[in-house]
């Protein structure tokens, strides 16, 4: 984690290390919500963007104001993880139901496969050097699992264009 932190922000988030497994697993869902919810404005559904994106802030809302005494810094990420998790399922609820919306088995594998790669990365591995090797070795698995024909192509093409 400690070294993610300090690529992506600098060491004065360091303090951050115990809610930054659960804020990046919130910023995944928020995401989903947000790719899904972007359909909501393309087929003029508003009123349904309008509810579910309303109801995420008032989730995240109180669902802070009732754990922060217990949980202190840590209501944060949970108020954060609850609210996008109840959002992006909501939208992919409503447009499976409603707006025609096909999942497929790839696109269950890169949800399911991404997920664990997120809770293992940040809850099991730990700040050390090998623990970031393992963490490149799993993400490599992870791209191979989850990465088409068709994206292994434009990416294949992409390094050969740009180091040639």
């Amino acid at each position: 984690r400690k070294p993610l932190v300090l690529l992506i922000f600098s060491e004065e988030f360091l303090g951050s290390l115990e809610i930054f497994p659960l804020y990046l697993l919130g910023s995944f869902f928020f995401l989903i919500s947000y790719i899904l919810g972007t359909a909501f404005l393309a087929k003029k559904s508003l009123k349904v963007y309008l509810a579910i994106n309303i109801t995420q802030s008032v989730v995240c809302v109180v669902v802070f104001a009732v754990i922060v005494g217990r949980s202190g810094l840590m209501a944060i990420a949970i108020s954060y993880l609850a609210s996008n998790l109840l959002s992006a399922a909501a939208s992919g609820i409503y447009q499976t139901a409603r707006m025609g919306l096909k999942i497929s088995v790839q696109n269950i594998r890169l949800f399911i496969l991404s997920i664990a790669f997120i809770l293992f990365v940040f809850f099991v591995s730990g700040n050390s050097a090998a623990s970031c090797a393992v963490n490149i070795i799993i993400l490599i698995l992870w791209a191979l699992f989850v990465v088409g024909r068709r994206e292994k192509a434009v990416l294949m093409s992409f390094v050969r264009n740009r180091f040639s």
